[in-house]
């Protein structure tokens, strides 16, 4: 029996508003993401110097592996009509979720590199005509300004002509902290990937769980299709070779297989990665996007992913045979175990042969995403 619905987009997050096909766009993503990489490697200077700054702050992000952070890029095409979704599609989801929150940071970082190379070794004022858009910046480092209750070693603001604020960072040098903005619209007014995002990256070395953590929240996503993002907010804390993850990614208009849900998605999810083993332990939950605190005991009883799955489909078509709905959501159950770029490769009771998930490793025991609620009415300012 084949039942057609709608698959979910893995890149449906990253489309701007356009009067172009979306599945045209989608389809040229990688190329976009590419690209935007490449400009983010030259973002806002024309430099001369070369060298590294004393006192700007690098590297202020947490890296996750290929098993659980990488777009999916393997699929033939994206239409919307196409076969119905499995677990295993989901979980392969998920990736692309992780995905954007690590892109955003590396946004960011390669702001960062840059700026690095005029020397900054003080506090200092001057203006320079970016290479990215041709627009005239002024970045202003200013020391000892207090930013959020406390006073931090050095602030930094880069300012478009006309767009206002691009990027401001506030930062400590020992221990290492910082709270970074970009604004991409302001930063380079050409881009059009993720044009109107907003992104905040909370980044700390004083953790007395984690060597380094990260907290990356983005919004100001906006799409043509059903399924877009248009909030999320990561946590990445690094304790050796592993790193422990959760967050939230905020769809007003999804729905899984049922064109007649209502409330939107919410992706709530949880894991563990071994960066050096490349293996990941994860967990989702898909509940409507309005779920309050009070309400979140009922995350991982009324809103697992097999359970929203199973529920959507017996929606939209009454008279599936409980043999074809078991073979849709079979993969959905429990945890999801990931290796390598190939990602997915099993879940729940079956855990893989590999000497990394150790009982352990695949313990999620603490590790909790916020309350939908709470990220779909997310505010970010600078």
């Amino acid at each position: 029996m084949h039942i057609p619905c709608f698959r979910p987009e893995p890149f449906s997050m990253f489309i701007v508003k356009t009067n172009d096909n979306p599945n045209a766009f989608i389809m040229n993503t990688l190329g976009r993401i590419v690209f935007t990489l490449l400009l983010a490697s030259l973002c806002c200077v024309s430099c001369k110097k070369k060298g590294g700054g004393d006192i700007v702050l690098q590297d202020i992000d947490v890296n996750l592996s290929d098993a659980i952070s990488v777009p999916d890029f393997d699929k033939k095409d994206f239409n919307l009509y196409d076969t119905i979704v499995s677990g295993a599609d989901l979980y392969q989801h998920l990736r692309t979720l992780v995905y954007v929150a690590e892109y955003s940071a590396e946004l960011v970082n390669a702001a960062l590199r840059n700026i690095r190379m005029y020397e900054i070794t003080q506090p200092t004022t001057f203006t320079y005509i970016s290479d990215d858009d041709n627009r005239i910046k002024t970045l202003v480092v200013r020391e000892k300004i207090p930013f959020e209750n406390e006073t931090w070693d050095y602030e930094m603001v880069i300012t478009d002509e006309t767009e206002g604020k691009a990027f401001a960072i506030y930062w400590n040098m020992n221990p290492r902290r910082a709270i970074a903005f970009l604004y991409r619209k302001a930063f380079d007014y050409n881009v059009l990937f993720m044009r109107n995002a907003l992104i905040r990256l909370d980044y700390s070395e004083t953790n007395q769980i984690f060597d380094r953590t990260m907290l990356v929240q983005l919004i100001g996503l906006d799409s043509t299709s059903v399924n877009y993002m248009s909030k999320l907010k990561m946590f990445a804390g690094q304790m050796g070779d592993v790193v422990h993850f959760y967050g939230n990614t905020i769809h007003p208009s999804a729905f899984i297989v049922d064109p007649s849900h209502a409330g939107g998605r919410a992706w709530c999810f949880k894991g563990k990665n071994d960066v050096i083993q490349d293996i990941a332990v994860a967990k989702c939950a898909l509940p409507i996007i309005d779920l309050t605190n009070t309400e979140m005991p009922a995350l991982w009883t009324e809103y697992t992913m097999d359970k929203v799955l199973e529920e959507e489909i017996t929606d939209a078509y009454v008279d599936v045979a409980p043999a074809t709905l078991e073979n849709y959501i079979q993969y959905a159950r429990g945890a999801a175990y990931f290796i390598g770029r190939p990602g997915f490769v099993g879940n729940d009771t079956n855990i893989p042969d590999h000497p990394g998930f150790t009982t352990s490793f695949i313990d999620l025991t603490g590790i909790e995403p916020w309350a939908p609620y709470d990220v779909y009415t997310m505010f970010i300012d600078f």
